[in-house]
């Protein structure tokens, strides 16, 4: 993807985009959607998470059959994270595990469903998720994030050996 200072620049092309005539044809409807995709992602980059939430459901709803279906789905549930739409982002996130069983973002996935429950107070059942990222996903880069986190809830429910032992572990 482009370099960090090249963002800004990658969003002024909006105007010009939206001008684009609607096409049937699949080389084209390809492009378009890889266009709106990398909006959206601009708008993660730069921080606009209302932009990028609303960019990242355009394109699930305009190319419903894209390329981009899984990293899209993704990363709209991401958006809702940091809006703090915890219920949302949950569902999504577990709607992504569902039809991306095998999929590049799942650890990330589950793990951030766990992050929902965490945001919705819902600490014994992201205790049970972030228990299954550490025993299903051990060499994935989200395993330290899930031992921190569980640390976090088994201290705040006094159990300082466990915690001791996640935070050693991460």
């Amino acid at each position: 993807y482009q370099k960090q200072i090249l963002w800004n620049e990658i969003k002024s092309l909006m105007p010009i985009i939206e001008r684009f005539n609607e096409s049937d044809n699949g080389s084209i409807r390809r492009y378009e959607c890889e266009l709106y995709y990398m909006q959206a992602i601009a708008d993660m980059v730069l921080l606009n998470y209302f932009e990028a939430r609303a960019g990242f459901k355009r394109v699930l709803i305009d190319f419903p059959d894209s390329h981009q279906q899984e990293n899209t789905r993704y990363w709209h549930a991401m958006s809702q994270i940091f809006l703090k739409e915890f219920q949302q982002a949950y569902e999504e996130f577990l709607s992504y595990e569902t039809t991306y069983s095998s999929g590049n973002w799942l650890p990330s996935a589950i793990f951030n469903s766990g992050v929902a429950q965490f945001g919705l107070e819902e600490y014994e059942l992201a205790t049970e998720i972030f228990t299954r990222v550490i025993d299903t996903f051990p060499d994935d880069i989200v395993y330290s994030d899930a031992l921190g986190l569980r640390g976090d809830l088994y201290a705040s429910d006094g159990a300082l050996e466990e915690a001791e032992t996640d935070y050693l572990e991460a």
